[in-house]
Formats: C-alpha cells, structure tokens, sequence
C-alpha cells in the first residue's frame, strides 16, 4: 500500500506512545495539536532529512543553464569565476559535481535535445574536481552557481514531496524525526524526544550505509604525480 504523509504522521504519533491518530492532513485536520504539530512541522522534518542522506530515490542530475553576466547584478561574473549557472529549482543538497566533455562537433542548441551526448568522469583525481560556490545574486534575486567549469554537470539530492516515492527507510527515518517534535510539543517528554533524536540519528546513519552498499565504485584513477610520469 502506498504511503501518505498522514500515514507517516500517525507512524510518529504512534512512535511516541500517542493512540489518538489523525483522521486526515492539513487543511481537514480536527483542530487538534497532534493535528497543528504535523501541519505546522512535516515539510521542514522532510526536507531536513532529504538533506542528512543521499536517498538513491531523491538523487538527480542537472546540465544548468549559463547565465550571461551582462544580467547579472554587476553586469559581469564575479571576480575569480569563469562562469555562472542557474540553481536546480527542487535543490535540497549538493552532491559531487563533475566536469563533462562535449563532442568535438557539439553546437549550442537546447540542452534537452543534446544531453544524451555528454560525457563525464564517474571517478575523478583531486586535481580534476570542480571548485564552485553558490552565492546570491541581487538582480536575479536567486541564488547562482559559480564556477570554472564550461560545461558541468550536477549531481544534486532533489526536494520529493511526493510521499509514495519514498522507500520504507527513508520513511522510518521521517516518523523519527516528527516524533521528535510531537514528543516535546504533544508529550512535553524531553527525555522522549532525546529517545526519538537518537533512534532518527540511527535511521540516517544505517540509511547512508545501504546507500554507500548499492554502489560499487570505479577503481580510484592514477593520482596526477604517477600519471605525469606516465605510470
């Protein structure tokens, strides 16, 4: 059966001895401060443990858009950077960026009609990483990437709000987290609350694991020394 937030709020509710379970979610809610504290403390909860993991459901790629300098607030890119991006729109966490090698016959049309063709590195030496920074931009009024890289590609945790793509640990991992905030607003037990906060850290840590499992790494690349000296 698939989940609902309501399911995953009363899972909480549950979690911190509470038998008096909601009937619905926002908007239709009863009224009631078990009701309020879910309302009120779910998105947050969410988006907070979106960020604690790299939830092989929530992870996506992104070729950003350039962005010109001359519309940007100081009509050029700032000082020390080559080039500036626009940000994912669902972005929760930045995850490792790398650089992509385009064709040598590669012309500039619509990203979408292109990505197929890029390429990039699954396993990059240090001296191949992408410096960036994400800093905000007074004329656009966002937030903008900034960096060397001409054409980069972002490796980003996205912020799901649809409950049903959750897998069960990252549901478990979100009752913890809302029990933490019923158990001090509902129960005003902070010795609950701590229980809950323990058993959330745990549920994020076993879930970064499973995670760090389903992924077998390419062999570390020849560090910049040995190759130079073509070893």
């Amino acid at each position: 059966m698939p989940t609902s937030e309501l399911d995953i709020c009363n899972k909480a509710l549950l979690r911190v001895g509470h038998t008096k379970f909601l009937d619905a979610f926002r908007g239709a809610g009863d009224g009631s401060l078990e009701a309020d504290v879910c309302n009120r403390s779910y998105d947050d909860c969410r988006d907070e443990v979106l960020l604690a993991a790299p939830w092989p459901f929530a992870v996506k790629r992104w070729l950003p858009a350039q962005i010109a300098p001359a519309v940007l607030a100081n009509g050029v890119v700032p000082t020390g950077w080559a080039y500036a991006y626009t940000m994912p729109p669902d972005l929760v966490a930045m995850r490792p960026m790398v650089p992509v090698v385009l064709p040598a016959s590669f012309s500039l049309v619509p990203p979408n009609l292109i990505a197929p063709l890029y390429q990039s590195t699954r396993v990059t030496r240090e001296d191949q990483t992408v410096p960036f920074t994400i800093e905000y931009d007074s004329k656009l009024q966002a937030n903008i990437l900034l960096t060397d890289a001409p054409t980069p590609e972002w490796r980003y945790t996205a912020q799901i709000t649809d409950p049903t793509r959750f897998d069960a640990a990252f549901v478990s991992a979100l009752a913890w987290r809302l029990a933490v905030e019923l158990a001090l607003a509902v129960r005003k037990d902070v010795k609950m609350a701590g229980l809950a906060q323990q058993m959330y850290d745990r549920a994020v840590a076993e879930a970064a694991a499973k995670a760090k499992r389903e992924v077998r790494p390419d062999n570390e690349p020849v560090p910049a020394y040995i190759a130079t000296r073509g070893g």
